[in-house]
């Protein structure tokens, strides 16, 4: 990564970026883990011919300290998942020999920050994530959706999309939108974060209709265009703003 990081000029010849997307979705990603690789704790957007980079876990440290964000345990109480007061009531929640080693750092489990506490958890059955993190991306997510006047679910508004047009925009899939925007790719994966599989996730052509397509005639305009009232006042301002009475 630290070879091709802001240097993306492989892109630029034609067919790289479909092979780049196929080997993404046919290689088997490595599990998550609490260790770190040193293509980002090394060598993050180093240059080309120097030796190091800068470090990425120091970054993301530094970053909530300077910003004043909670540490671990503060988040593990918001989550409602239980604190620990000493750091053998670490064990179970995160490997052994991290707990060994924050005992070696920090007088207290609540000095540990929270992007270091939140990705050494064991992650969650069937999950990337232990449950700090979980919760918190859960609940950012849930914000999001309840508290964002843009949200394109929310009905009511001026912009809002009608019932016809949600129905089209759910039905999109990441296979379609691969499908569509590639030179190469003439089948995928119904699932192309999950590795293809004949049983449960089998390939498919592009071309097969398996994979839907978004309807763009709900959107068509036929000519019936609506206004609204600010609109109206504007057209009938245009006449005395050109000079006509």
């Amino acid at each position: 990564m630290s070879d091709l990081i802001r240097r993306p000029y492989d892109l630029y010849r034609a067919g790289v970026y479909d092979e780049y997307l196929m080997g993404l979705m046919n290689q088997v990603a490595q599990a998550m883990d609490d260790s770190i690789t040193q293509e980002v704790t090394n060598h993050l957007f180093k240059k080309e011919g120097a030796r190091f980079g800068m470090d990425l876990v120091s970054f993301n440290m530094q970053r909530g300290r300077e910003f004043g964000v909670p540490g671990y345990m503060e988040f593990r109480k918001f989550c409602g998942l239980p604190a620990s007061d000493n750091f053998e009531e670490l064990f179970g929640s995160m490997p052994n020999e991290t707990v060994r080693r924050y005992e070696s750092i920090f007088e207290h489990p609540a000095d540990v920050d929270l992007w270091s506490g939140g990705v050494s958890e064991r992650s969650l059955p069937g999950s990337m994530l232990g449950p700090t993190f979980a919760c918190i991306i859960a609940t950012q997510f849930s914000y999001v959706r309840r508290g964002d006047r843009f949200w394109y679910e929310l009905p009511n508004q001026p912009s809002s999309f009608t019932p016809e047009q949600l129905q089209e925009i759910r039905k999109a899939k990441l296979a379609r939108l691969i499908c569509d925007n590639t030179d190469l790719i003439d089948t995928v994966q119904i699932y192309p974060m999950v590795l293809p599989d004949h049983e449960i996730n089998p390939r498919v052509p592009c071309k097969s209709g398996i994979l839907p397509s978004i309807d763009l005639s709900k959107w068509a305009d036929y000519g019936h265009e609506t206004h609204s009232p600010h609109q109206y006042q504007f057209l009938n301002d245009i006449p005395e703003t050109i000079g006509f009475k």
